[in-house]
């Protein structure tokens, strides 16, 4: 058993080293967070090599630097800016979604399966929102499939037909016969 268990745990420690686990998701990140690095990259580049410099000639190398740090600081804020704002952007198509779904699955333990569970066009995780939609039709069959089974029962029971009562506990997978409470305790 505890060869099974150790080989079981191989297996899932190689699965987790898959690092493309949902590669329309990932690429799609990647994407974007380049596109703003190459874009940022090509201001900076701008800014450095390509704008003149002509009111630099005839400052000392003190007023040079200072000029190059201000700018430089400038870049900074701006680059900060553009990838905080694409960060953002992006975190909130998987952070809505992550909401919607978290919601979705707090009332289906609340027993409410109708939850929304529809997701905005441009939003990732729509497989596992499906995913939990599929669940929670399934948990709505199954709950009414109980519910009928025990209102036939309180039909039988209502009867006293104790045999067809028992027939439909077993086909709800309980036992024919609930084990007898223990008989309380005396105090002394």
């Amino acid at each position: 058993m505890k060869a099974k268990t150790s080989q079981s745990n191989q297996s899932a420690d190689r699965r987790r080293a898959i690092f493309l686990v949902d590669r329309e998701l990932q690429f799609a990140v990647t994407l974007h967070l380049l596109g703003a690095l190459l874009g940022i990259a090509a201001l900076y580049t701008l800014a450095t090599f390509v704008l003149p410099y002509s009111g630099l000639k005839g400052q000392t190398s003190e007023e040079v630097w200072s000029f190059l740090v201000r700018n430089n600081a400038i870049y900074l804020v701006l680059a900060l800016v553009l990838l905080g704002t694409v960060s953002l952007l992006m975190t909130h198509r998987v952070a809505g979604p992550v909401l919607v779904i978290e919601r979705a699955i707090q009332g289906m333990q609340e027993g409410d399966y109708e939850r929304r569970l529809t997701l905005r066009k441009r939003d990732y995780l729509k497989g596992l929102a499906a995913s939990v939609a599929q669940l929670a039709a399934y948990l709505r069959q199954q709950e009414a499939q109980r519910l009928e089974v025990l209102r036939e029962i309180d039909g039988c029971l209502e009867e006293n037909d104790l045999p067809a009562a028992r027939e439909l506990l077993h086909r709800l997978g309980l036992p024919e016969q609930a084990p007898a409470a223990p008989e309380p305790t005396k105090a002394k």
